[in-house]
């Protein structure tokens, strides 16, 4: 897939938000599943053995949800005007090279989103996802829109949509350890 090609892509299997877990969450919230990272819902690892646990879970989820050596989008938001990727925080991308490929308008902010094609293999992303997990990259997403599934790790764990809401109902069997206790699934 070209770069240029991830804005109509995306459209196409998520029409009513941004590649973004927590716009995602609202237009989606009869396809959408949250996991947390850690047991007991905590939120950042202080450990070596919970690092280990966090990509556990979250490589666990991810190929379930995308599927093992598919071909993914990489999302990658940013808030303010600027359209030409800068990666003042240094997040491990490796070789990745996103580029522009929409700007959401968020209350009285842009929030600009930079795609990258890549195929989804587990641990290949690990650095990203431990950035992510200590909050160091704004909003990540990988999408397989071929499916209509995506992925999006942050700070605590992984907001996680599906084609369907039946099959969210099989994902909460598979995973019913790791979610919240809270009513509202945060």
């Amino acid at each position: 897939m070209k770069h240029t090609e991830a804005s109509a892509e995306w459209s196409k299997s998520f029409p009513n938000a941004a590649p973004a877990g927590f716009l995602c969450r609202d237009a989606y919230a009869d396809r959408w599943l949250r996991v947390h990272s850690l047991p007991e819902s905590k939120r950042y690892a202080e450990l070596e053995s919970e690092r280990l646990e966090i990509l556990r879970r979250h490589n666990t989820v991810a190929c379930d949800l995308l599927g093992e050596g598919s071909d993914c989008i990489l999302f990658l938001g940013r808030f303010g005007p600027e359209k030409l990727w800068q990666d003042e925080r240094n997040i491990p991308l490796s070789a990745i090279l996103p580029i522009h490929a929409m700007t959401y308008e968020c209350d009285d902010d842009e929030l600009q989103f930079f795609s990258a094609p890549v195929i989804w293999h587990k641990d290949k992303f690990n650095d990203l996802i431990l950035a992510s997990a200590d909050d160091l990259t704004g909003p990540v997403m990988f999408a397989n829109t071929k499916l209509g599934t995506a992925y999006a790790p942050y700070d605590g764990g992984a907001d996680l949509f599906y084609p369907t809401h039946l099959d969210v109902g099989h994902a909460r069997l598979n995973y019913r350890t790791w979610f919240s206790t809270r009513d509202d699934g945060l």
